[in-house]
């Protein structure tokens, strides 16, 4: 993998050649300048990101669990691979490095519930802050064509001052999102992949058992459990090997 905290410095080489880069839109919020490139090779597309801040200090970048809404500083990168205006994926990253993605359908609803493998980074500097993001195609649904062309976006959300800008937005009064994405075109030679998944897990079980007359701190478990456990393989735990009072009536015997 190839991420590095200066993007202007990004080169993707596998086997001999260069990903060409394509151009991103550069555009104004209040100050803040920011601009976006593209890579590409023959297993993953890289989206790097400059985000120029006057106020670098004042960057909210929170830590959390996957897919948490933080209120901090993020940049989201929107791409609709079978370019057909209702379809996509977001993978967004915030300024302390916290991931969140999920896929889009019917134009304007998203779902947060998928979770794909992929990777980014961020980096606050002395300027503002810096994205970088690595998707592999396999978790991506695209044609297989000669030349690609994909519908992308971009979020910026500055948590200090609660704003939002995209590249290309949606009007409070219209509708429509993936349909407004502009087109990234110029992805040549690249293959959807064969896509299959391998989750390796293990499994345990706890079983309680009762036991039959006997010294009140037995350290053997019954025939049943130990029987069981040589069968399957499987960790049983039974009630009498827990803490447990001493009967009064015992004491001194």
């Amino acid at each position: 993998m190839l991420l590095l905290h200066a993007i202007d410095n990004l080169r993707v080489v596998v086997g001999g050649r260069v990903g060409i880069f394509l151009t991103g839109q550069r555009y104004q919020v209040e100050g803040y300048r920011q601009a976006a490139q593209f890579a590409y090779d023959d297993e993953a597309i890289y989206v790097g990101a400059r985000l120029l801040d006057s106020q670098p200090r004042t960057i909210v970048g929170r830590l959390g669990r996957r897919d948490s809404n933080l209120g901090a500083d993020e940049l989201t990168f929107y791409v609709d691979p079978y370019h057909d205006g209702r379809s996509g994926y977001f993978f967004a990253v915030n300024a302390a490095g916290t991931l969140r993605d999920g896929v889009l359908y019917n134009d304007d609803w998203n779902d947060d519930s998928w979770d794909g493998i992929w990777e980014g980074r961020a980096h606050v500097d002395g300027e503002g802050w810096t994205v970088e993001m690595r998707i592999p195609y396999s978790q991506l649904r695209f044609r297989r064509e000669d030349s690609n062309a994909w519908g992308v976006n971009f979020r910026r959300y500055v948590c200090r001052t609660k704003e939002e800008d995209y590249v290309a937005y949606t009007p409070k009064k219209a509708s429509g999102f993936v349909s407004r994405f502009p087109k990234l075109s110029g992805l040549q030679g690249i293959v959807p992949p064969r896509r299959i998944a391998v989750t390796p897990y293990t499994t345990t079980k706890a079983e309680f058992t009762g036991h039959g007359a006997g010294p009140a701190f037995a350290l053997l478990p019954c025939r049943r459990c130990m029987s069981s456990w040589r069968r399957r393989g499987e960790f049983h735990m039974v009630d009498f090997l827990t803490f447990a009072g001493v009967d009064p009536k015992s004491r001194g015997q």
